[in-house]
């Protein structure tokens, strides 16, 4: 352990990211670490040196409300904007997803702080090298937006399109365990190379007769699908909107949309 100041921790929430401190700080030595739901009031340690606030972002601003007033508190947000809260405060952002029960190889997890406060900005550091052996990144509140919204097209949203090939296989009674070896290997890919280096697949070929088969295929089998595949082959493709008619695309069919759940979603 490198020698710290903020040795009595509050974690503040016990969901996917708190419980994950919450095992990782209690193995280190020197750190005294307490765990609690973020609907227990009061707090069972008004005297902590440090709370961790691991809640949803919509119920930071209530919970810091009931840390006692002057005391070191950090979010574990990408998003949270702390400004306004004084000197006292920032955020420990881990950038990974966590699962309850799956356990998180804390060396390969990049911890991003911002804060103004030094003395906090240390300490943060001083907990993200015994986390992970290594220093913290120190962000501000628009690069950590930026860095989230990456991470949800690269994590978020490739996780729910394998859910949609799971359904599309499952339409034809197909393992999904077929599809993991190439899951794998695009994952070993890109550890290595840059994205745009290794797409494959018949957009990046313009191959438009297999697209349009595929097309109707996707419709087949899920109506919902089959313009969030053409759009998708698009950007792949031709990445600009003069080429939307090569793939049978209209313009105005993209502007008014109307997505089942979330309506019209380019205004």
């Amino acid at each position: 352990m490198t020698e710290s100041v903020l040795t009595s921790i509050v974690i503040i929430g016990y969901g996917n990211v708190g419980s994950h401190l919450d095992e990782a700080l209690s193995m280190i030595d020197g750190y005294n670490v307490q765990c609690v739901e973020h609907r227990t009031l009061p707090f069972p340690n008004t005297n902590a040196d440090l709370y961790i606030v691991a809640v949803p972002d919509d119920a930071i601003s209530s919970v810091v409300s009931k840390i006692p007033q002057g005391k070191l508190w950090v979010h574990t947000s990408a998003n949270f904007d702390h400004s306004a809260y004084g000197a006292c405060c920032g955020a420990f952002y881990p950038l990974q997803t966590f699962t309850k029960d799956k356990s998180v190889v804390w060396q390969d997890v990049p911890i991003i702080i911002d804060t103004e406060n030094d003395v906090l900005k240390t300490e943060l550091n001083v907990m993200a090298l015994d986390l992970t052996g290594r220093s913290a990144i120190h962000f501000d509140l628009e690069q950590r937006q930026t860095l989230h919204i990456a991470a949800v097209f690269a994590n978020n949203f490739v996780n729910f399109f394998w859910h949609i090939a799971d359904n599309i296989l499952l339409s034809q009674n197909i393992d999904f365990d077929l599809l993991r070896p190439l899951i794998q290997e695009t994952a070993r890919k890109v550890m290595t190379y840059l994205p745009e280096q290794t797409q494959t697949g018949p957009a990046i070929r313009r191959d438009k007769n297999l697209i349009e088969r595929q097309k109707e295929l996707v419709k087949n089998i899920n109506p919902h699908l089959a313009l969030l595949y053409r759009i998708l082959s698009e950007d792949i493709a031709l990445p600009t909107i003069d080429s939307l008619a090569d793939f049978g695309i209209n313009e105005q069919d993209v502007l008014n949309y109307e997505d089942p759940y979330y309506g019209n979603t380019t205004h």
